[in-house]
């Protein structure tokens, strides 16, 4: 219906969660397509649409930048071709250097390890990050 109404775009991004993604206007008005589940609907939201919004509002950063931050706890994943932004839960050293750990289970159903994360760390495609080693985090809130 969308596509009758307007100019839509649907895509297959290479992250996880939230592969499906779509974009274009209805009559000039933007219009976000975001995935089904709850935990891919959130973490589309803040890459692109959080993003898009303060863009159209004039923002002077609209896009929300990254921190390199401890994993305390390893982050694994396997090679999927995919960039996974995993929840996790963070806080600060007496020296301001973020430290963070998984903040639960991390399927695009888990509201809660949503709920309890303070930013998505950024576990590129691989193995995923060891305890101890740097990982970049966007900081959510």
């Amino acid at each position: 219906m969308l596509k009758r109404l307007g100019d839509m775009r649907w895509m297959q991004i290479a992250i996880k969660p939230a592969k499906p993604f779509a974009f274009g206007t209805v009559d000039g008005v933007p219009v976000f397509g975001f995935p089904g589940n709850p935990v891919s609907c959130m973490v589309s939201f803040e890459l692109f649409g959080r993003p898009a919004i303060r863009q159209m509002m004039g923002h002077p950063t609209p896009i929300i930048g990254t921190e390199t931050a401890i994993a305390d706890s390893p982050l694994g994943r396997g090679p999927d071709g995919k960039t996974h932004f995993v929840r996790v839960a963070g806080e600060r050293d007496r020296k301001g250097q973020m430290h963070v750990r998984s903040s639960g289970g991390q399927g695009s159903h888990m509201l809660w390890a949503m709920s309890q994360a303070t930013a998505l760390a950024v576990v590129p495609d691989g193995d995923g990050i060891e305890a101890g080693g740097d990982v970049e985090v966007i900081v959510l809130g």
